[in-house]
């Protein structure tokens, strides 16, 4: 009758039914073993799917459910037809035993040519359905040919209900047995996802606590920092509060220097007025005079009184005459000792001159060690761009790591190559911290050479102090020779007690001064101490900067441009030397000028011991000229007096203006030098503030890195498991396990870190992130 295709909906099968009892059995056979092997290469596939992917198992599960489906329809129709036979049967009682031996016949014959199915695919449920399934088909053929042979749809009919009753029980077995396997496969999954899922969790509660740590870390940094800005805050208020009352006795010397001028002022008017006084009386004196020669002609008569009064006048002429040229020789000397005094001020202020240039010299080498600074800081903007390299060797490394997994020998020798090298260039970078170590030691050095030319200063300042000291000794045995002059008048004798009384008035100046001196020194030696917190303050920084240039030591192809800066430093530092050699000589220059301007001093106060002795004779002929002559004379003698006390106070006065200008000129040089201290400490101040700034955006931008290693950490978990999901397909040769890998790799990273650790002490927190995204590759 031809062959019929019956095609069930869920499997992509169709299957092919003879009318003949043989054909039908063995096309039954056949096609079970082949949906036997189809279930067994769908167990196989699903099998080989990769570990951790929801997809298979889904579509495996709504596949096995439109099967099931279909299948119970399928068998709903197969039972409907049986119930139909029976109907006809009953119609047409008659049968015919010959169609019955020949339909009998046949199954034996497909029998021989059916191949046996396998027996470990089936259970003990399957076989038992089978045999009822063959049993049913044969009394059912029975049946038909004992119907009336009008009828071929029946027996059609009855042949496909047998056949499709046939083939839908081997189909559900094999399905019971896709069932088992799927869900072995889903428990499999699921618990590698669980596992997964637990890794993870340890990997973020590890790289949370990392984060924590470090966030400690830059929490006590910026702590320490505001001590130091509080520190260096107080210090700048009570330098302030130096400066405020420096200014302040500053204002009071300045308003003393004042009313001494006004004094002077009015001084000088007195002694103007005197000098007119004397005018007038020098002319009444020549009137005078040329009475007394009428008189004398008028007297000619009296020769014995004139011959007294020649000879007396003869030895008062002779003894002003002598008494004149030891005035005169007086005068040359004290203005002599003038000009010498000028320029001995002049070489005072071409002394302090020169200690300014030395100071610029000093600011100078400060500003040199300045440029050194940022120098060290051009080396560390190097070292972050040798750890961006680095970041991307250790990329590559990754990838190359990926790359190897199915080369692992080759990989092996790589890795241990490039071992090697890192500690190749570590070494080359300890011999680079080594240098970098000399070189700060120069520094220090250089610090210490100023130290000492700031002690040589001090002592000429020292030197200058003592020849001031000189001078007022100089002038105290002045003082003295005027005492011993004031006795012999009496008149003399007030004027010298009015001296007196200036001249303690101007020690008590003097004492205030040499108080406010030493307050000042007192304020210079907090000044020095504050100076000093600086320099260990710098220290301190300077040890952060070599902590920081220790980072150098993931630097490797780099190194040529830190020994050209290098060799720069050493060419700096001679120049340095140099300068320090031009100094010193100028030193000992000035020293000779120092000794010059004392064997000058001395000359000078041996010229005004000679001057008071020559104004002492002088004014004893005055008072014996002044005794001879009349009372009109006695009258311009005290005048004379008069003005003589008037010089002598000029002379104390304009000595003491001297010492006040000198005492101001010291006063406003160290404010000057306590303006620089506070204007150096300011700097210093910024510069921490500048410095905080960049530890602050070194923390963000470590954060940042450390956000950009998580996305890469899950990018890579992301391709490694893709790569495993091709892996299955791709590769058809064994390997180790996953997770064998890992601890190999493990090791291999914390070997290498335990040899960067033995290198490198105290890295700071940027190279322990480096280290950390090694690991984070490694173990990726």
């Amino acid at each position: 009758m031809g062959y019929l295709l019956f095609s069930s909906p869920s499997p992509p099968l169709a299957f092919q039914y003879p009318c003949s009892s043989s054909s039908s059995s063995g096309v039954a056979a056949s096609r079970r073993s082949r949906s036997r092997r189809g279930a067994a290469s769908v167990v196989a596939s699903s099998a080989s799917t990769p570990d951790g992917g929801p997809s298979p198992s889904s579509s495996a599960a709504a596949s096995a459910d439109a099967y099931v489906l279909a299948r119970r329809v399928v068998l709903l129709g197969a039972s409907a037809v049986p119930l139909l036979r029976l109907r006809e049967a009953v119609a047409a009682p008659t049968t015919e035993t010959k169609d019955v031996s020949k339909l009998d016949d046949p199954p034996s014959e497909g029998k021989t040519g059916i191949p046996e199915p396998d027996t470990t695919q089936f259970e003990g449920s399957q076989s038992e359905t089978t045999t009822t399934e063959a049993r049913q088909p044969e009394s059912s053929l029975q049946s038909v040919e004992e119907q009336h042979p009008g009828n071929p749809l029946l027996g059609f009919l009855g042949t496909v209900g047998v056949t499709a009753s046939g083939v839908l029980g081997g189909l559900y077995g094999t399905s019971l047995q896709e069932k088992k396997a799927l869900q072995s496969i889903i428990s499999s999954t699921e618990s590698k996802l669980a596992e997964n899922e637990a890794a993870l969790s340890l990997m973020r509660e590890n790289y949370e606590k990392r984060l924590l740590e470090e966030q400690a870390a830059q929490k006590k940094q910026s702590l320490k920092f505001q001590e130091q800005e509080a520190s260096l805050s107080d210090q700048l208020a009570s330098a302030k509060k130096s400066l405020t009352s420096l200014s302040e006795e500053f204002r009071k010397e300045k308003k003393l220097a004042e009313e001494l001028r006004d004094e002077i002022q009015g001084l000088e008017s007195i002694i103007r007025q005197a000098g007119d006084d004397k005018d007038a009386l020098e002319s009444k004196l020549e009137e005078k005079l040329g009475e007394i020669n009428s008189l004398q002609e008028k007297i000619s008569l009296l020769s014995q009184e004139i011959d007294d009064k020649e000879k007396h006048i003869r030895e008062l002429s002779a003894s002003l005459s002598s008494k004149e040229v030891d005035y005169q020789k007086l005068s040359a000397l004290t203005n002599q000792t003038k000009m010498s005094l000028e320029h001995a001020n002049s070489k005072i202020q071409q002394l302090e001159e020169e200690l300014d240039r030395s100071k610029n010299a000093l600011a100078s080498k400060i500003s040199l060690i300045d440029s050194l600074d940022a120098k060290l800081e051009t080396l560390n903007s190097e070292k972050e761009e040798a750890d961006k390299k680095i970041n991307e060797l250790i990329q590559e490394y990754t990838d190359l790591k990926a790359a190897s997994e199915t080369k692992a020998s080759h990989a092996s020798k790589v890795l241990s190559e490039r071992d090697d090298q890192i500690k190749q260039l570590e070494e080359k970078l300890s011999v680079a911290l080594t240098e970098s170590s000399k070189d700060h030691e120069t520094i220090l050095e250089l610090n210490k050479e100023l130290d000492a030319t700031k002690a040589m200063l001090e002592s000429e300042l020292v030197a200058t102090e003592t020849l001031k000291e000189s001078i007022q000794s100089s002038e105290e045995a002045l003082k003295d020779s005027r005492n011993e002059a004031s006795k012999l008048s009496k008149e003399l004798e007030e004027a010298n007690k009015l001296n007196q009384d200036l001249v303690s008035q101007i020690s008590e100046l003097q004492d205030e001064l040499s108080a406010t001196q030493e307050g000042l020194t007192i304020k210079l030696g907090e000044a020095e101490s504050v100076t000093k917190t600086l320099s260990e303050e710098l220290a301190s920084v300077k040890k952060m900067v070599q902590k920081g240039q220790e980072e150098l030591e993931t630097t490797s192809n780099e190194l040529a441009s830190v020994v050209e800066a290098r060799d720069n430093l050493k060419k700096e530092l001679l120049d340095v030397y140099k300068n320090l050699e031009s100094t010193t000589h100028e030193l000992v220059e000035e020293r000779k000028m120092v000794t010059t301007l004392n064997r000058e001093l001395e000359a000078l106060a041996k010229q005004l011991q000679v001057d008071s002795e020559a104004r002492k004779a002088l004014e004893a002929d005055l008072d014996e000229a002044t005794k001879s002559l009349d009372e009109m004379n006695n009258s311009a003698l005290s005048l004379s007096r008069e003005l003589e006390s008037t010089h002598s106070r000029n002379d104390t006065l304009e000595a003491e203006k001297e010492m006040l200008s000198k005492a101001l000129a010291e006063q406003t040089k160290i404010t000057a030098e306590a303006q620089e201290n506070t204007e150096d400490a300011q700097n210093l101040i910024t510069r921490l503030q500048a410095e905080k700034e960049s530890f602050e955006l070194r923390s963000r931008h470590l954060e940042e890195e450390l956000a950009l290693a998580k996305g890469e950490i899950l990018r890579l978990r992301r391709q490694i498991s893709t790569n495993r999901s091709l892996s299955p397909r791709t590769s058809a040769r064994p390997r180790a396990p996953p997770e064998a890998n890992e601890i190999l790799k493990e090791q291999a990273v914390n070997n290498h870190n335990q040899n960067t650790s033995g290198v490198v002490a105290g890295t700071p927190p940027s190279v322990k992130r480096a280290v950390r995204r090694r690991k984070g590759g490694a173990s990726t």
